[in-house]
């Protein structure tokens, strides 16, 4: 339940997906006032952490660092709406979205500002 709140990419997946689980684990459709609580406390941290990054992103600069699915990048062009980040000691770069930090060709590339590992363990 949690992973699927934490690991929301978006603010607009994030609500999405705290609507599916709020149907289910609502008191009044069979859940549990701690399993809402929990639900709760997972959105509301999910939804700053994602606001903060989305501030942060607009606020990016040539050669600022930041971290691509756990790998250290370096900001290497920086637009309106999009940014590029090159892979330190590497020549890969991709381009991602300003808002969202999500990459453009492969949107399975997220940047964010903390070395963050998804690891399918979780």
């Amino acid at each position: 339940m949690m992973r699927t709140i934490s690991q929301a990419p978006t603010l607009d997946r994030l609500k999405v997906a705290y609507r599916d689980l709020a149907k289910c684990y609502h008191p009044d459709r069979g859940g549990t006032a701690h399993h809402m609580t929990a639900l709760n406390l997972a959105y509301e941290a999910r939804r700053q952490e994602l606001e903060r990054y989305k501030k942060k992103f607009s606020d990016l600069k040539f050669g600022d660092t930041l971290f691509i699915n756990g790998t250290e990048a370096t900001v290497i062009l920086v637009t309106q709406t999009k940014f590029v980040a090159r892979a330190k000691g590497r020549s890969k770069q991709a381009w991602f979205d300003i808002h969202t930090g999500i990459g453009v060709d492969f949107p399975f590339y997220q940047a964010s500002f903390t070395r963050i590992c998804n690891s399918s363990n979780s």
